[in-house]
């Protein structure tokens, strides 16, 4: 028999979640957004213990926003450093979600590189970002 390792909840409570400070900036998803609303959310968001949401940002603000009910689902990940290696499984982190990430812990001075188109400066970054990971 298969060992049941966690429930899935589905609530249009959204109130109850959190983002995670430091996590990628929300952007617009149109193509996530039709898929949804068609199919409705195919997998779960995941959370931590305080509800804050480690997976999944984009589909929670999608159903959110047009009240569909979200499926989630407790996690034992537990910070920002989870949230990174659980994406990277998926979708790569970039420069910019770094230097967001940094500007939001208030490390260094990667304020000064925030939407910079500065090549030299990005290449700085990218070095500052390498030597804090």
């Amino acid at each position: 028999m298969d060992k049941v390792i966690s429930d899935i909840y589905i609530t249009n409570e959204y109130n109850q979640f959190k983002l995670v400070s430091g996590n990628r900036k929300i952007r617009t998803n149109r193509k996530l957004e039709k898929s949804i609303l068609e199919k409705g959310i195919l997998t779960p968001i995941a959370v931590n213990s305080t509800l804050e949401i480690l997976d999944g940002q984009h589909r929670f603000c999608i159903a959110r926003k047009n009240g569909i009910e979200l499926p989630y689902y407790v996690t034992v990940s537990k910070n920002i450093d989870d949230i990174i290696e659980l994406n990277n499984t998926a979708h790569n982190w970039g420069v910019q979600d770094f230097i967001n990430k940094y500007v939001d812990e208030e490390v260094s001075d990667y304020g000064s590189y925030v939407n910079t188109p500065n090549k030299k400066r990005r290449k700085n970054c990218l070095m500052l970002i390498k030597n804090n990971k």
